[in-house]
């Protein structure tokens, strides 16, 4: 792997790699990464998904490899604006504290500045003191022209960023880096994307356009047009008056605060003329419903938009005479953040516009509606990522090497190829599947459990949750359940809730993060973690901590989800068979992602129990069943399972 890795690098080629677990495929790739940064002076930019996989390789890989090859490689890691400190809010926090505590406050400047803090992480317990985001970096910010500019952590991660040679970053960054032309993380030509697996989902996220019905509200609550008390407000009118932007200070601020309130309303008509005529009797909840013509759609507030439309320029040219004097420097931040408000409006009224048009082909649109029936978010976004990222390949790196322990489909890369447009570049990529190490048909048994009912009746739930509750109380181990759905989560959760078990139930959805579930769940003999979406990859429970893994239902994409209605009406039309090009290979790579939770070191044992009957009657069970790590497989009875489990876990 790690030649295939130079080869890639010294070409300017692209390479597709699939590493199974246990391979090393980290230092497989930050080996040769190293050496040709050493030897060319290029960049190299290592991009994970997890900050769980970045925080691995920049804490542990990382100094494990200086120490090996005797050289500093002076690696920086590069995290998204909101994981930084904002001097200001800190500087702002501290003053608060200090009003009612001096004592408190002087604790909290001590500790930022001994310890040079510089994530919002770093401050630890001290967070629950103040509101931790409200201390992050913001989204707008005035960067070097802020007057804490020299003491910005943001600014000097940025900057070492720039100056390194082997940078880490996540996808969602570089992607974004991308589309603001460099202006984050600087010039570079050779990427390594580790669990590229996840690369289609994040350019997809990256080029999607999402307005929410807060979304206004965000945008203006800088401007504080509310406040009749504020400072800042009374000056700025006063010093508008004196160059001759306003006649009447009074009057412009009174007619700044009526605009303002005309384009909440209007924009409040949007969502609740859009909910009035597509949802009235709220029937719709927690769901998404595709549209494919805006003008169908929103035929009925079609008025109201245009009036959206007309009071967001009137508003922002009222906002304009701000920035045409020059203020004095106590004004200088707000007149920044006004800037921030008029390009923040000119992008929502042509977001506005893309989707109330919403008839592009190549696009999907869809209304987002909440549990109480009401619109959430309007949405857009590009129905196929494969000429973006290859643009992206083409225009900006020399050298591209995609990674991750599921990146193949029946030993090739067709699937990858194709949905990232890797196909449309003028040279064929490196391929090379490398097989894990791992004996896992001696360590890992899998039971397809037979007889069970229908995964998608309501029933199921009852039957999960029969086995579940079997397993715990005869092999006593911990064990993790992958569900494709919080609704069949929840009802196994309910039937587990009447019986005695070994060991806690841990659910996610209850409000605590994955992580705090995971370590929950670590200090849990015989604990049960009921996991949705995200435990499905890149969570790590080695040995003990993970011996039974239950899967209910093969993680078919929903088929009313709106990308994927749309994408299979795509293939159909063009005579393909939607399930075998997209339903069934997506399912097996999030099979493969699963199963690989459990056997993560070479000496891990552990059993893979698989509840859908469809894996005994449909004719693709085979193509699911041969993507699983081991062909130790059995076909048992519900009755059977416990049992047969425990025999084989007892034996290890």
């Amino acid at each position: 792997m790690a030649l295939a890795v130079w080869k890639a690098l010294e070409e300017g080629r692209v390479a597709l790699l699939e590493a199974g677990t246990g391979t090393g495929k980290s230092l497989a790739y930050l080996v040769p990464c190293v050496l040709f940064s050493r030897q060319t002076g290029e960049r190299v930019v290592v991009s994970t998904y997890t900050r769980n996989l970045q925080e691995q390789l920049f804490r542990k890989e990382t100094p494990l490899l200086a120490e090996v090859l005797g050289i500093e490689l002076g690696a920086e890691r590069l995290m998204g604006r909101d994981n930084y400190l904002c001097s200001r809010s800190l500087d702002a926090a501290v003053r608060r504290i200090a009003a009612d505590d001096p004592r408190r406050a002087l604790a909290w400047a001590l500790f930022a500045g001994l310890e040079g803090a510089e994530t919002v992480e770093s401050l630890g317990g001290l967070r629950a003191e103040v509101d931790g985001p409200g201390l992050a970096a913001p989204p707008r910010c005035p960067m070097n022209a802020c007057g804490y500019a020299e003491r910005c952590p943001l600014l000097r991660a940025r900057r070492r960023a720039r100056e390194t040679r082997l940078l880490f970053v996540n996808h969602a960054l570089l992607l974004t880096d991308y589309r603001q032309g460099g202006a984050v993380i600087g010039p570079y030509s050779r990427v390594v994307f580790d669990e590229a697996h996840n690369l289609e989902k994040c350019v997809m996220e990256n080029l999607s356009v999402k307005v929410s019905r807060d979304e206004l509200h965000r945008i203006l609550e800088p401007l504080r047009l509310g406040d009749k008390e504020d400072e800042t407000w009374k000056l700025l009118a006063h010093e508008l008056e004196q160059a001759g932007q306003c006649a009447d200070r009074r009057r412009y601020r009174l007619d700044l605060s009526k605009k303002g309130r005309k384009l909440e309303k209007t924009f409040g008509e949007i969502f609740g003329g859009a909910e009035e005529s597509l949802n009235p009797a709220r029937v719709l909840r927690s769901t998404k419903t595709r549209y494919v013509d805006g003008g169908d759609a929103f035929a009925v507030i079609s008025d109201s938009i245009k009036c959206f439309l007309f009071t967001i320029n009137e508003f922002a040219e009222s906002l304009k005479p701000i920035n045409e004097v020059e203020l004095s420097p106590d004004l200088s931040p707000f007149q920044q953040e006004v800037s921030f408000v008029i390009d923040e409006l000119s992008s929502l009224a042509e977001e506005i516009k893309f989707l109330a048009k919403g008839a592009d082909e190549e696009s999907v649109f869809w209304l987002d509606w909440g549990p109480d029936g009401s619109l959430r978010e309007i949405c857009g976004s590009p129905m196929n990522v494969d000429r973006p990222f290859a643009d992206y390949l083409e225009t900006i790196l020399g050298s591209a090497v995609l990674t991750s322990a599921t990146l193949s489909q029946n030993g090739g890369f067709g699937f990858i190829k194709e949905r990232l447009g890797l196909g449309l570049l003028d040279a064929r990529p490196i391929e090379l599947v490398i097989p894990s190490p791992f004996p896992f048909n001696e360590h890992c048994l899998i039971l397809i459990v037979t007889g069970l009912g229908d995964p998608n009746e309501a029933g199921f739930g009852g039957e999960v949750g029969a086995i579940v509750r079997d397993l715990n109380r005869a092999a006593k181990r911990r064990t993790l359940v992958l569900f494709t759905s919080y609704r069949l989560s929840r009802s196994t959760s309910e039937y587990l809730e009447r019986f005695e078990l070994e060991g806690p139930v841990l659910v996610q959805g209850a409000g605590e993060s994955r992580e705090a579930l995971s370590e929950r769940f670590r200090r849990s003999p015989s604990g049960i973690l009921l996991g949705v979406a995200s435990f499905w990859e890149g969570v790590d429970f080695p040995g003990e901590e993970l011996e039974m893994l239950v899967i209910p239902k093969i993680p078919f994409p929903v088929p009313a989800e709106p990308i994927v209605e749309a994408r299979a009406e795509r293939l159909t039309a063009l005579g393909e068979d939607a399930f075998a090009k997209l339903f069934l290979p997506e399912a097996i790579l999030r099979m493969r992602q699963g199963a690989g939770r459990l056997i993560r070191r070479m000496d891990d044992r552990g059993v893979i129990v698989i509840l859908d009957s469809r894996l005994e009657t449909r004719p693709y069970a085979g193509a699911v069943l041969a993507s699983l790590p081991s062909r130790n497989i059995f076909h048992v009875t519900a009755e059977e399972c416990a049992a047969r489990a425990t025999e084989w876990l007892a034996g290890s």
